[in-house]
């Protein structure tokens, strides 16, 4: 957010450093996250509702990835994006320390979710056209020591990289 901004009356420049005065820029970039977190929790709830409703769904394990991408971002739609609205106008957080530390933590937390859902997207994928003969019991052993490697330690350590600050400045 700029520090000075024209005065329509003066002509002169009024410092808005601190100030809650929202510029053009910053009410364009608080209703475009809006509108993207409406989007997000409409679109993972239709996906989810799809799920549950017909049985079929149900029966390839790629269906229960595209389940846990669904649930994760909707989570973020529903406790990350909401609260990046008013600091997006302001320019700073007023949540407080706590809050703003465990927004972190989550938005951390989903990303790794994410990620590493992806992963075992390719890995599941990976299987079925290498191995399709043995594809049911290669992935599914495959897929519990990749879980138990590779996921469990992470899940201490997902909000230990945020770099936000958390200052209220």
């Amino acid at each position: 957010m700029p520090s000075r901004v024209l005065n329509a009356r003066t002509g002169g420049e009024v410092s808005v450093a601190g100030s809650p005065l929202a510029t053009f820029e910053s009410l364009t970039q608080a209703a475009v996250i809006a509108v993207m977190g409406v989007a997000i929790v409409v679109s993972n709830l239709l996906i989810i509702a799809a799920f549950l409703n017909f049985k079929g769904l149900s029966n390839e394990v790629i269906n229960y990835y595209l389940l846990s991408l669904a649930v994760a971002d909707l989570l973020c739609g529903l406790f990350v994006v909401p609260l990046s609205v008013y600091p997006a106008i302001t320019g700073r957080w007023m949540f407080g320390d706590l809050m703003c530390r465990l927004v972190g933590y989550v938005e951390v937390t989903l990303w790794s979710v994410s990620v590493y859902t992806f992963m075992w997207i390719s890995v599941d994928r990976y299987l079925a056209v290498r191995k399709p003969l043995r594809y049911e019991t290669v992935s599914a052993t495959v897929d519990i020591s990749f879980l138990i490697t590779f996921s469990l330690p992470q899940t201490g350590r997902s909000g230990s990289t945020d770099s936000r600050d958390c200052s209220g400045r």
